[in-house]
């Protein structure tokens, strides 16, 4: 009786399995086979070279970031339909025209897909980049206010004085001449001072000799956010690994140095000129947590993007030495000779070469080169049709590529902004547009500016000999490996 009872069990579950199996077939996997096969000529044109598992994955993942995609952008037009795993559709985007619509005018129907979402929450909580809808609309709304026009004018003292540390450092180190520099960890150590300060008014020091544990949990973070095919599987941070271990551990330590910074700034009378003494000022749009979660948003989002496009223009600077000439000539006839003469608010209105330089970087490596929607209902771009349930790809690091928005796309030539050519305003999008561009593109615009503004004239930098860099995606683009430069007094 009990091998019959068992064997009873057993056949139930073999029929309820195999039901379940069925219905994944006809529902899920029939639809992808039929349209993979079967692509109708509405679904854009695009590369056919795959197979049904991996569909373009081996060239997206084997190639540097973003190659794949300006290839495709120049061989079959704005609007590019493509496969990824599984027959799963996707479209990238390089027209303004239907960035525009997915980006502003009709946005609603195109969310951050739930594994980016997911992503974003295992870094930041629910922050900005990790909440949708009205949540999002909400704490946008709560926000805005930190970075407000006044605000800048009082961060860019910050910004100059954080970066005339590394003025001393620097000088001390070229004190007999030529020294070589690991320049990637300079100006992060350099970016996170600043953000520590004008972000929640904290010290970290980075860029002193001393071991500091909320520098080293901060890098923690960043390192377990990395760009990975990892990273897409479910609950694999959850595994009890020893970097996973670490990387909780880190968290913990962030989020309750935020709190407690929180604590003190609402004990205030008179609150603080930084973003979150900006945040507690509408504390009525934030519960507690959201709080936490914006300034590590906040946090990360601005450290990590600047810093990196800094990183990109000096490499860029390092090979265009006329480049670096004429924005000598304008800092000198704007600022003057006085070497302890930082710029002002005022004086950035006064100097476009330099904001040319910047907004040129930029557009040749975005720091954050692409990021997905997806398609909520049918719609049309470009007069192609987008099924419900397509991933659209938003790709600046291909946009700022296309020859007819940009002639010589590949070259790095800052006057082209200087210019009465016109373009499209979405021709540019380093911090993206509509609602969930960039709240801080300002900001980190000014910090650029100015950190190249106070360096520039004193010191002279070239790549390493031998040293080829290449792009690699980890957190955002950067360069691999970490930018070793020769540096010199100009």
């Amino acid at each position: 009786q009990y091998f019959l009872l068992l064997n009873f069990v057993l056949t139930m579950w073999w029929w309820e399995i195999s039901f379940l199996l069925s219905v994944l077939v006809v529902f899920w996997l029939l639809p992808r086979l039929r349209f993979f096969y079967f692509t109708p000529k509405s679904f854009p044109p695009g590369p056919r070279n795959y197979n049904f598992i991996l569909g373009q994955t081996q060239e997206i993942f084997g190639s540097p970031p973003c190659a794949p995609q300006i290839r495709w952008a120049r061989t079959y037009g704005d609007v590019v339909g493509y496969w990824f795993f599984l027959g799963a559709k996707r479209v990238l985007i390089t027209d303004p025209e239907a960035m525009k619509r997915v980006l502003v005018t009709n946005s609603k129907n195109y969310a951050k897909p739930r594994r980016q979402i997911r992503m974003f929450r295992q870094v930041v909580g629910e922050g900005l980049l990790a909440t949708e809808g009205d949540q999002h609309k909400r704490q946008r709304k709560g926000s805005s206010p930190a970075f407000r026009h006044e605000n800048l004018k009082d961060f860019i003292g910050t910004f100059a004085e954080k970066t005339l540390i590394l003025v001393k450092k620097w000088k001390a180190l070229t004190a007999n001449g030529t020294a070589e520099i690991e320049m990637c960890g300079a100006l992060k150590s350099l970016t996170l001072d600043i953000i520590g300060v004008t972000a929640f008014g904290y010290e970290f020091d980075a860029q002193s000799d001393v071991p500091n544990k909320m520098v080293e949990s901060y890098r923690h973070c960043l390192d377990s956010a990395g760009f990975s095919l990892i990273n897409f599987i479910p609950f694999v941070n959850r595994l009890p690994f020893g970097k996973n271990k670490r990387s909780r551990i880190a968290f913990q330590n962030m989020r309750a140095k935020v709190e407690e910074l929180i604590e003190l700034e609402k004990s205030k009378m008179e609150k603080s000129k930084n973003l979150l003494g900006g945040l507690i000022d509408a504390s009525e749009n934030f519960s507690q947590k959201e709080l936490v979660d914006q300034i590590l948003t906040f946090m990360i989002a601005g450290h990590e993007t600047t810093s990196v496009g800094l990183c990109w223009t000096f490499y860029l600077l390092s090979s265009h030495p006329k480049v670096v000439e004429t924005v000598r000539d304008e800092l000198h006839s704007v600022l003057g000779s006085d070497p302890i003469r930082v710029p002002t608010f005022e004086d950035m209105a006064n100097l476009p070469y330099l904001c040319a330089l910047v907004k040129e970087s930029l557009r040749l490596y975005p720091p954050a080169p692409l990021t997905q929607r997806e398609c909520l209902q049918d719609d049309k771009l470009g007069g192609y049709d987008i099924p419900a349930g397509t991933i659209v790809c938003v790709c600046p690091g291909a946009l700022h590529r296309m020859s007819h928005l940009y002639e010589d796309p590949d070259e790095f030539r800052p006057e082209r902004w200087l210019t009465d050519r016109k373009r499209h305003p979405l021709a540019w999008l380093p911090f993206l547009a509509g609602h969930r561009s960039c709240i801080g593109s300002r900001f980190a615009l000014l910090e650029m500016q100015t950190i190249l503004a106070v360096l520039l004239p004193l010191f002279t930098l070239k790549l390493a000999p031998n040293c080829k860099v290449v792009p690699k995606l980890r957190v955002t683009l950067q360069p691999s490996p970490d930018l070793p430069m020769l540096l010199s007094r100009a």
